[in-house]
């Protein structure tokens, strides 16, 4: 539990060995088993309620980077480690990480071996990509937004439409997956909830409990975060681990970030501490939820 002048949180580490070299798929490079894993561990790990710190030099890493995910650099040509925070990232690329993998994607990346839209369309540049990025967020947004109206000049337009599964390939071979067949040990966080209440209560005000664990005790808290990945037309993501109040959720916010043409999608259920978010097709999709028990 945080308080004034007292900041406990479990640390776990992983120490990552080489298991895969890359691999090729239809064509073009696809990133490292390796880099998939810690994407993998480092969901799972903020499911749990933990900050995370990866010790990498692989820029890839830096599309994991958030508020609760940071990237330790070593520099040794002066002599030094760089932190990366969500701060010095937006900083230096003008837009969030997830915006930025979209950029990539776009432009390519030689040093991945991923060739950008302009070997296709010559006129389309760096400058476009970037404008048209932050304009609309991400690449899947973009595509979405070409296919039912005008998002730029007419060879933007065109190169859009004409070259968009190029596009989603691109995004397929540089965003890390986060389903790899990896878990951390089922003792991992066990042990006695940390926090506890005890009867019923009716009214719940002013109460925000965060970021309390410790070795040895099971986080509990009135705010988390959960993701869940998969092909389908229901994706649930589980509470109950976490949530100090059984059945109880308050205030919803979610994102579904898909490569197909972006599905209507709603939200359809939060009770038992689960919430269900349903498209109106079935695909394949990443699901971010933010949940509060808080206020009536």
């Amino acid at each position: 539990m945080e308080k004034e002048g007292m900041n406990i949180e479990e640390i776990y580490y992983f120490h990552i060995k080489h298991i895969g070299g890359n691999s090729q798929k239809n064509g073009r490079h696809r990133k490292g088993l390796q880099d998939d894993v810690v994407a993998t561990l480092t969901e799972q790990v903020l499911r749990q309620g933990l900050r995370v710190v990866i010790g990498s030099p692989d820029k890839d890493f830096k599309q994991l980077i958030s508020e609760d995910v940071q990237i330790v650099m070593a520099m040794p040509e002066f002599g030094r480690w760089s932190l990366n925070t969500l701060k010095h990232y937006i900083a230096q690329y003008n837009c969030d990480p997830s915006s930025y993998l979209s950029f990539r994607c776009i432009v390519g990346d030689e040093v991945d071996g991923v060739p950008g839209i302009q070997h296709v369309v010559p006129g389309f540049g760096r400058k476009t990509a970037l404008k048209l990025v932050k304009k609309h967020g991400s690449l899947e947004n973009l595509l979405s937004a070409a296919a039912v109206r005008t998002v730029g000049k007419q060879y933007v337009q065109d190169a859009l439409s004409k070259h968009g599964d190029y596009l989603q390939k691109n995004y397929q071979v540089l965003s890390l997956r986060r389903d790899v067949d990896v878990h951390l040990k089922e003792e991992c966080g066990k042990g006695i909830d940390i926090i506890q209440i005890n009867g019923n209560f009716g009214n719940i005000d002013q109460v925000v409990i965060n970021r309390n664990n410790a070795r040895g005790m099971n986080l509990k808290a009135t705010v988390a975060r959960g993701f869940t990945q998969g092909n389908g037309t229901l994706w649930s993501v589980d509470f109950n681990r976490v949530l100090l109040f059984p059945n109880r959720i308050k205030h919803v916010q979610y994102s579904l970030s898909t490569s197909k043409s972006f599905p209507n999608h709603v939200l359809r259920n939060v009770s038992g501490n689960r919430v269900l978010v349903e498209p109106n097709v079935a695909m394949p999709a990443d699901v971010y939820v933010t949940i509060d028990q808080g206020l009536n």
